[in-house]
């Protein structure tokens, strides 16, 4: 068992962790102390096959994204209109209180009262607070049109393609999908889903890379074929190729392509088990966070899966086969997905 009293805070995660509770008003030594515990529990937990500095990071990211959560709740509570782009799958948390519970972490485009542009929002729903992070798996697929009741700021992200807003769940917060009727056309969603993701390029990956931004947030999109599978007790993945990877595979830097495929092609995470939904030949749109894992191999972990409509002609939905059935996970699967967290 790793001591949380003994563990150093190098200077540089001190400096960040300076730097967020100033913006947040938050004190410093409450944030040393949990960044003790937290780099503790992932070096526990993820054992000697991940380095110092991929831990160092993990826990600072989960301090970071503590702060904001917390702050963020006293914020007026609004309904909301959003056009869901996908989730993080349902997560445990900690609390000091009454120990683990659900979290389900949504995204999609909002346009928040009071004249704010349209952006990206990620929205943090918790079990504590009388949601169902289950249920919300279902209603946060992309292109679903959704109401819902949060505590919603904006973060400054200037670094971002659009605009980031960060919604916390309350006990007020309920979230419904919108009838048809009520809806815009499946076809103006998608559109404002594209316009507001960054598409990349399988090939030149490295240049698209997701900013680091709460929760994951800086989300891109890629359109491509399905030419691999893997679905285990404890992972499932795509291999996509799209058409640069067809036309310019010679052109890829070596650490683009999922090395345990037979074909070139991009490892992309599935945060769900559920999203699994198309089988090989498959020609798909995935919404996600693009970045790299510790083995240094650059992957996709997506949030939300789609066949969509707009592109009849080309976007083709095959059938899974009884091979994608789960089975045993080998370790390095395993290690390289946990290595992949938000």
């Amino acid at each position: 068992m790793v001591d949380s009293t003994e563990v150093e805070i190098p200077e540089r995660i001190e400096n960040e962790l300076a730097k967020s509770v100033q913006d947040e008003d938050y004190n410093l030594n409450w944030a040393k102390e949990k960044y003790r515990e937290k780099l503790a529990e992932y070096k526990e937990r993820k054992g000697n096959g991940t380095s110092e500095e991929a831990l160092e990071d993990g826990a600072l990211r989960v301090i970071k994204s503590n702060v904001l959560t917390e702050n963020r709740t006293t914020g007026e509570v609004e309904e909301v209109e959003i056009i869901a782009i996908g989730h993080g799958g349902v997560r445990q948390w900690n609390d000091d209180d009454s120990g683990q519970f659900d979290v389900l972490i949504g995204f999609g485009l909002v346009n928040p009262p009071g004249s704010k542009p349209l952006g990206i929002g990620a929205f943090v729903n918790k079990e504590t607070d009388g949601v169902d992070p289950y249920r919300l798996r279902n209603l946060f697929r992309p292109g679903n049109e959704l109401t819902g009741t949060y505590s919603v700021n904006q973060y400054n992200a200037d670094v971002m393609k659009s605009n980031l807003y960060l919604g916390n769940s309350t006990e007020q917060t309920r979230v419904e999908k919108r009838s048809d009727e009520e809806s815009i056309s499946i076809e103006k969603r998608i559109n404002l889903m594209r316009k507001h993701t960054e598409k990349a390029e399988i090939v030149d990956l490295p240049q698209y890379e997701s900013v680091d931004v709460p929760y994951g947030s800086d989300i891109k999109r890629i359109e491509g074929q399905v030419v691999g599978i893997t679905n285990t007790d404890n992972a499932t993945k795509y291999t996509i190729a799209d058409d640069s990877v067809l036309d310019r595979s010679d052109e890829a830097p070596e650490n683009v392509f999922d090395d345990r495929s037979n074909v070139p092609g991009l490892t992309v995470w599935l945060q769900d088990e559920e999203m699994l939904e198309y089988g090989e030949d498959s020609y798909i749109e995935l919404y996600g966070r693009i970045g790299v894992m510790n083995s240094g191999q650059y992957c996709m972990n997506a949030y939300g899966v789609l066949n969509s409509p707009l592109d009849e002609d080309r976007h083709v939905a095959m059938p899974l086969s009884v091979d994608n059935e789960p089975s045993s996970a080998s370790n390095d699967v395993i290690e390289e997905q946990d290595l992949s967290d938000l």
